[in-house]
Formats: C-alpha cells, sequence, structure tokens
C-alpha cells in the first residue's frame, strides 16, 4: 500500500486483514490517512484464485469503504492423498494431504477407536500449498485401530473423502503365559528314567494369534520342544 499527499510518497507494505477483510494493523480496524492512496491486493496462495493482483487508487477525502472481490477458479473436489493411519509404539495418529485447503472434515473411527474426528481435532500445515492434516486416534493401549474419511470439504462445499480407510494394529504387550510341568507316568512329582513329563502352556493374546509355543527341557534331557495346539474344551450345552 503506497501513501501519497503533497507530492511524497510513502509505503506501508504489507498490512493484516482479519477474518472479515477488514484492515487490521494493530487492534482495531482501518487506517486514517489523506490524500492519494493505492492499493494492491493479491490473492491467498491457493488453487481456487487466479493469481492476478488487483490495484486500486483512493483520494481519501472523506471516509471511503474498498471491497475487492477475488476472482475464483473451479478447482473440483479436493484431491486426498497420503491417508495413513500410523503408530508409533502405542501412540496412534492419522495423516493425509489435501490439495486445497479443507472447511469441513469428519473422520469416523473403528476397531478398538471409537468416536468421530472433526477439522476441529486436526493440526494443519500449509507446505507450498499441500495441506497436510493430522490427528491423534489413541495412545496407551494395544489393538486394531481403523479410521474412515467420511467428509473432506473444501470452501464451496466440494467433497474429495470417497469413504477410504485404513487401520493399524498395535501389538507391544506380550502374552500371558502360565505353565505347568507335571509328572504323567505315576504323579509322585519324582522324574526317573523313563518316566513323561508333560508340559502344559496356558496362553492368552488378546490383540493377534499365536503362531507357536515352545519350552526349554534341556534338564529333563528333551532340548527345546514345540508344544501342540489343543483348542479349549467347549462348554457343554443344556
Amino acid at each position: 500500500m503506497d501513501h501519497n499527499r503533497l507530492g511524497l510518497t510513502s509505503g506501508l507494505g504489507n498490512v493484516s486483514i482479519d477474518s472479515q477483510g477488514y484492515l487490521a494493523p494493530g487492534d482495531g480496524r482501518g487506517i486514517e490517512m489523506t490524500g492519494n492512496v493505492d492499493i494492491t491486493v493479491t490473492p491467498p496462495d491457493t488453487p481456487r484464485y487466479l493469481n492476478r493482483t488487483y490495484t486500486r487508487n483512493l483520494t481519501m477525502d472523506r471516509d471511503r469503504n474498498l471491497t475487492v472481490q477475488l476472482e475464483k477458479q473451479a478447482v473440483g473436489s479436493p484431491d486426498i492423498s497420503a491417508f495413513d493411519v500410523s503408530a508409533t509404539g502405542q501412540d496412534v495418529d492419522l495423516r493425509f494431504e489435501s490439495n486445497e485447503q479443507l472447511s469441513n472434515v469428519t473422520v469416523e473411527l473403528g476397531g478398538d477407536a471409537a468416536g468421530t474426528l472433526t477439522l476441529a481435532d486436526f493440526s494443519e500445515t500449509n507446505n507450498s500449498g499441500t495441506y497436510v492434516y493430522s490427528a491423534d486416534v489413541s495412545s496407551g493401549r494395544d489393538g486394531t485401530f481403523r479410521a474412515t474419511l467420511i467428509r473432506a470439504e473444501d470452501a464451496d462445499g466440494d467433497d474429495g473423502a470417497s469413504g477410504r480407510s485404513e487401520s493399524v494394529t498395535v501389538d507391544t504387550e506380550a502374552p500371558s503365559v502360565n505353565v505347568t510341568v507335571r509328572d504323567a507316568t505315576d504323579g509322585n512329582g519324582v522324574v526317573n528314567d523313563g518316566d513323561e513329563v508333560r508340559i502344559e502352556a496356558t496362553v492368552v493374546e488378546n490383540v493377534t494369534s499365536v503362531a507357536n509355543v515352545t519350552a526349554d527341557a534341556t534338564g529333563l534331557g528333551a532340548g527345546v520342544v514345540e508344544l501342540t495346539r489343543r483348542s479349549p474344551t467347549p462348554t457343554p450345552r443344556r
């Protein structure tokens, strides 16, 4: 913004505007000046507006209001990419990218996560015109966590969600194991040559399946042995 009065020209540089479009260089709105004022307006760095410069000249001899209408261009629905649910330890996060700024986001959580994420739950970073959105999904527990993008709208209401969904499984806790060793020959607790020793292990795993269970029976002369899986005995129906 350039100000010319009595033949002298001074530049005010970039002046901020508030959320309603008013000049707000300080705590209040507006600037007090007289003389000729050249105003240059450039649109925000987003594909929604044409990349052009608007110049206006005002003679400030009274209170004046100036409205500059930015010319829009059709960009269609937001292009959503890199939609991903990831985990570091038990910290589960959701991240995705958009080619334009979003004004409305809805993500439904599922699996061992519950609830809905909205735009207020996300942090937003503008990386040279690519908008990166990140949010917390869960922390402090194991499980399978799923996120489904329900809505991703721009300022015009165009939706680029497409219902995409991603999930991640967190399994940081070891299974609980209860082991019993018994003398299967005579049950006297004394193992002699030729006696049969039975090793049983009850394994509880709440997130993923148990691939195999081995026991070190070197002290019994058997080395490392793999235990045979036995399904739980079903409860009889009455």
